[in-house]
């Protein structure tokens, strides 16, 4: 692996998953019901390429976007649960917030403290006249099973990351430097995005993890993420102006900015890792090569320099990654017909080391350990269910992460 810290360098462009854009309300509703009057509106997933600062997000939300009362947090917590659960209709009249709270939540708020939510596109919601929220109707790109499965696959794919990773040696800082490295060599920028044509996990935790390949906000979630499982306080950024986000991390009583997209070459570079925007200060973040600007932090500052210039990283690295990790297993790619299963190994390379075997879309394709002591490996079996498309996610204890795609046709009708 090379690390360097000077190297051309290509802007990113990428949108917020997050930051929703209010497109509109609906019609009022019959005048003839009881109760208070209320109105439906939608909020709806931008265009990739669409500028934010067009959106219209209360400026409510300015002061300190991450400020919230005690109620905010109970309704953000319900949110948060629904949306990895993949829930349809959640009930928030008990928690009495207004209209910019919700917008504070859905926009800002959950991107920095539950940042493994990947699959929610758009939003409906009940507002009465004086802008309290009655209830929210979240609107996904999978069905309820698939995204409550996919949510417990980002949370695996990053355990399994950490696992590869760190060690109970390793320092704070080492710990942060780590997941920077692990990120920018494992994961490729999406550079569908200029085309308008990125999918929607390349702006998720999701893709950053599983998928490997992301735009900034895939990175900077996986990054939060990583940091929460850590315990290393840490924020998301958002900059309406340049279209992008990262991470602010805390150090040693300190804040520095994390900009894992912009240490990433494009094209991708196997084994090369930049660190132009590796603990920056905010004068550090905003210099010739970096050029961040207008961005919202919360309120939080960073203004320690000490990693700046010509900073020796190298005895912040620790390889715990050894080449004996992870596993083989006998299949890239997996297809059939309703009715019907397939079955593969998984072979660890090191001799009892646990495995895990998910789907994201158990509707579609099942999977089931048939036998952990075959010789030649731990023997699964995908039961085909229903047509459609999955991803089997492999991991090891020891940090080993591997997939699968699976494609299911419907079988032939009988003669």
């Amino acid at each position: 692996m090379v690390f360097i810290n000077r190297n051309s360098w290509k802007k990113r462009i990428c949108s917020f998953v997050l930051s929703l854009s209010l497109i509109g309300s609906m019609a009022t509703m019959a005048g003839a019901q009881q109760g208070p009057s209320l109105h439906r509106e939608t909020l709806a997933f931008p265009d990739y390429q669409q500028s934010t600062s067009a959106q219209a997000v209360s400026t409510a939300v300015k002061p300190s976007v991450l400020a919230m009362g005690q109620n905010e947090k109970e309704a953000e917590a319900a949110i948060a649960q629904a949306l990895i659960n993949g829930e349809s209709k959640l009930p928030l009249l008990q928690y009495q917030i207004t209209k910019d709270q919700l917008l504070r939540i859905l926009n800002f708020t959950t991107f920095t403290n539950y940042p493994q939510i990947s699959s929610a596109v758009a939003y409906e919601y009940t507002v009465d006249s004086q802008d309290i929220i009655y209830a929210l109707w979240p609107k996904y790109n999978f069905t309820q099973p698939e995204v409550a499965a996919r949510s417990m696959q980002i949370e695996q794919a990053a355990q399994a990351a950490l696992s590869s990773i760190i060690t109970k040696d390793m320092s704070e800082l080492q710990k942060i430097v780590a997941v920077h490295d692990y990120l920018v060599l494992n994961c490729s920028y999406d550079t569908r995005v200029t085309n308008n044509n990125a999918p929607h996990d390349s702006f998720t935790a999701y893709g950053a993890l599983v998928n490997k390949v992301a735009v900034c906000q895939g990175y900077t979630a996986a990054f939060q993420l990583m940091m929460q499982k850590l315990g290393v306080p840490s924020i998301v950024v958002q900059s309406t102006a340049m279209n992008h986000t990262w991470n602010l991390v805390r150090y040693e009583g300190n804040w520095y900015h994390v900009d894992v997209t912009w240490d990433d070459p494009i094209p991708d570079r196997p084994g090369v890792v930049q660190t132009y925007a590796l603990m920056q200060s905010d004068k550090g973040i905003m210099n010739e090569i970096n050029q961040h600007y207008s961005w919202d932090s919360a309120g939080y500052v960073a203004v320690n320099t000490q990693f700046e210039g010509a900073f020796n990283w190298s005895e912040y690295r620790m390889y715990h990654t050894a080449v004996m990790k992870g596993a083989v297993l006998d299949v890239s790619s997996l297809s059939g017909k309703t009715g019907v299963y397939s079955e593969f190994l998984v072979k660890p390379y090191v001799g009892g080391t646990a495995i895990t075997v998910t789907s994201s879309n158990p509707a579609v394709a099942k999977v089931e350990l048939v036998n952990a002591n075959d010789p030649r490996g731990a023997k699964y079996r995908v039961t085909y269910l229903g047509t459609g498309y999955a991803t089997l996610l492999v991991t090891t204890a020891d940090g080993g992460i591997k997939t699968v795609p699976v494609s299911v046709k419907e079988a032939a009708a009988a003669a």
